[in-house]
């Protein structure tokens, strides 16, 4: 900050203190960037503040400018370190601060607040759709400089024209102060040829086995969110779509309603595994597709054995789909080993999520594994964590599916010697 900029800063805020005004902090620069590239807006901003009133005051009172849609929240301090924070209401977040901090950066996405402006269309043409935001830095102090830019990729109306424009971003900036609680409605009508994947249900079954591997099965419904297709329309390039498993993923099938698909790559990295596929037919708009993902993970890596001889599986809730994809609706299943008991599940904090018991019958069970299942909805990949599910069962009862099978080859052993050598004929000499 230059000597010039101090001075304005200690003028402002002798002048706040001069006409009576209580507030802990004074924003004295913040920095916004809104992507409006996908269906997912996302919001990267940088507040630098003083403190005037109590110099042990650290609880920074943030408001989210855009709470009645869906949203994720994150702060992290200079150092990228996350900050704790509390949810007071649906618009009011805590943010803890040192004494030392004067400065935080905050990360949002928001979904579901991009609305489709037609909701049919001939074949080929592009996808209008309509945001509407606050251009103004929403705070519960006031900010004495403020910058903010729009990022999109394709050509869009906006109502307030932009300070400056460079490959296809919007810059506003606002040198004089702004009072708390500032609004002003900025809107864009933007016109996109990207489909609006939203993944309206994932079905994620995971299979827990003390012998070696777990298996994982996820069964996807995608569908594209944007204007109607109508009229006639000629074949066009399938869509192709990206998603990640772990890097120690094997056995990895991918198949649909109608069969294997082959038009798949499998591209192993060091830290994970990249699926790359296309669709059996284009995702045109109101169109769905639907698709199924097995594979295994070693046991050892989510597996872990506890000091109180118990069993401790980490895992994730869901893993990621699709690249900026919204889903709707998610049921996770945990099959735990026969005979399980005392488990406790402890999902991510402020997971949005309701856990269930049920029983599953499976090939080797004899009355049923106990199965968690996680439910919820409206999430995206920023919200994927991991739940811890532990549980006990006696070393006897891990010998039962071993011992059973071996019972079954031994039995079909001596059925098949028995077929071979038996013999109903009767010789006469």
């Amino acid at each position: 900050m230059t000597i010039g900029s101090k001075m304005v800063v200690i003028a402002f805020i002798s002048f706040l203190l001069i006409i009576g005004v209580r507030s802990e902090f004074v924003n004295t620069f913040v920095d916004r960037r809104v992507n409006l590239e996908t269906q997912l807006i996302r919001v990267w901003t940088t507040v630098r503040f003083i403190r005037h009133g109590s110099e042990s005051e650290n609880i920074y009172e943030y408001l989210i400018d855009d709470y009645e849609a869906q949203h994720y929240v994150r702060f992290t301090d200079r150092d990228g370190s996350i900050l704790d924070h509390k949810l007071m209401n649906d618009e009011t977040v805590h943010v803890n601060l040192s004494n030392e901090q004067d400065l935080f950066h905050v990360e949002e996405v928001f979904w579901n607040c991009i609305v489709v402006l037609q909701k049919r269309k001939p074949f080929r043409k592009p996808d209008y759709i309509r945001y509407i935001g606050n251009i103004y830095y929403y705070s519960r102090y006031t900010t004495l400089r403020y910058n903010v830019k729009y990022v999109i990729d394709t050509h869009y109306y906006v109502n307030i024209e932009p300070h400056v424009v460079n490959n296809y971003t919007s810059e506003y900036k606002f040198t004089n102060p702004l009072a708390a609680l500032s609004k002003k409605r900025i809107e864009f009508e933007i016109i996109t040829s990207k489909p609006l994947i939203h993944v309206i249900s994932l079905e994620r079954i995971i299979d827990v086995s003390h012998y070696g591997r777990i298996s994982i099965h996820e069964r996807v419904v995608l569908q594209n969110n944007g204007a109607k297709v109508i009229g006639s329309y000629k074949p066009t390039a399938k869509e192709w779509f990206y998603t990640f498993l772990p890097s120690s993923a094997e056995d990895v099938h991918l198949y649909d309603t109608l069969g294997v698909r082959y038009n798949w790559k499998f591209v192993p990295n060091e830290n994970y595994t990249s699926i790359e596929f296309r669709s059996r037919f284009p995702l045109l708009g109101g169109w769905k597709y639907s698709y199924d993902l097995s594979y295994t993970v070693p046991s050892y890596e989510y597996l872990y054995v506890t000091d109180e001889a118990r069993y401790l599986l980490k895992m994730r809730v869901f893993d990621h789909v699709l690249n900026d994809a919204i889903i709707d609706s998610f049921v996770t299943k945990v099959i735990l080993p026969e005979n399980s008991v005392n488990y406790d599940v402890l999902k991510p904090d402020g997971f949005p999520s309701d856990i269930s018991e049920e029983t599953t019958i499976t090939t080797l069970s004899c009355f049923g594994r106990k199965t968690v299942v996680i439910a919820g909805g409206s999430v995206i990949e920023n919200h994927i964590d991991d739940f811890i599910i532990e549980y006990s069962i006696g070393w006897i009862n891990m010998l039962r599916v071993p011992l059973k099978l071996s019972l079954w080859l031994y039995i079909a052993f001596i059925c098949i010697i028995f077929t071979i050598r038996f013999s109903a004929w009767i010789s006469l000499k």
